[in-house]
């Protein structure tokens, strides 16, 4: 394990404040443009720099358990695995945030904010663009890749486009590529093009997880099965209130103008977007 940041790693009492860095990091896994890992706080502190590595890599924080508030990263990451405009993983606390740089991976989830949540994230904002480059890989969100069961995400927003460049790329998302825990009063505005379960808010939302109180604005392009307005996929005791879409869906099979593939429950949501498919294609929903 490789620290190379302004700060490779913040342990538990560690406090930083009102900091910055500039200058591009290279190293190999939990690596940031400003931390590598983060136990402790960090508060009002921005990095500029690009980051290149392995897996866990983030605009500002490679690995978050921490805390982290009003702070933002610009610089765009390249790695593999777990990448994000601002955070590559998250168990931590992070507030009034803001990751701007694209990242573009070579494996599995990616976000324009952060690469995989399993923590808490509040009032943040995700802008760059996110890449998944290879066959088969899985996980792209304008915001987030995966929001694991214990992950909540709250107030927040993306405005990049999620891209799924490898031919065969899974669970693509303008907001979460993989929603597996709670997600409300959220927007995502950029486009989602992927091969299986594309949304324009969400690829796959699935095992108890809930999406509520969100929107969804961006185009939407699946190659080969669900694509929905709003969600890919909706399954496996997922639930999903109180939302809507306005994007355009352009599918192959099971394409529907607020989700592809729904076996579970969907209220009070609507869509407006325009379809185009060639089976299972419906107004709502491409097949239940």
């Amino acid at each position: 394990m490789l620290f190379r940041s302004l700060v490779g790693w913040n342990k538990p009492n560690g406090n930083i404040s009102d900091t910055y860095s500039t200058g591009n990091v290279y190293g190999n896994d939990q690596i940031g443009g400003h931390t590598g890992r983060n136990d402790g706080t960090i508060q009002d502190s921005y990095s500029m720099g690009s980051v290149h590595g392995n897996n866990y890599l983030g605009g500002l924080v490679g690995y978050n358990y921490g805390i982290i508030q009003d702070s933002y990263g610009t610089g765009s990451v390249h790695g593999n695995n777990f990448l994000g405009g601002f955070g590559g993983q998250n168990e931590g606390s992070i507030y009034r945030s803001t990751g701007a740089g694209d990242a573009t991976g070579k494996g599995n989830y990616a976000g324009g904010f952060v690469g995989f949540n399993l923590g808490d994230v509040y009032d943040s904002q995700g802008s760059g663009d996110v890449y998944l480059l290879t066959d088969w890989a899985g996980g792209a969100g304008g915001f987030a890749g995966y929001n694991g069961a214990s992950g909540n995400i709250v107030n927040s927003s993306s405005t990049g486009s999620a891209i799924g460049t490898g031919g065969f790329t899974l669970w693509v998302g303008g907001f979460i590529g993989h929603n597996n825990g709670h997600i409300a009063n959220s927007s995502s505005e950029g486009v989602a093009n992927g091969y299986d379960d594309v949304g324009g808010f969400v690829g796959l939302n699935t095992n108890l997880a809930i999406i509520e109180r969100s929107t969804s604005s961006g185009p939407v392009f699946g190659t080969h099965t669900n694509a929905g307005g709003f969600a890919g996929r909706n399954a496996v005791s997922a639930v999903i209130s109180d939302s809507y879409s306005i994007g355009d869906v352009y599918g192959r099979d099971k394409v529907g103008g607020f989700v592809g593939f729904n076996t579970n429950q969907i209220d009070n949501c609507y869509s407006t977007g325009w379809l185009t498919g060639n089976t299972n294609v419906g107004g709502f929903a491409g097949s239940v």
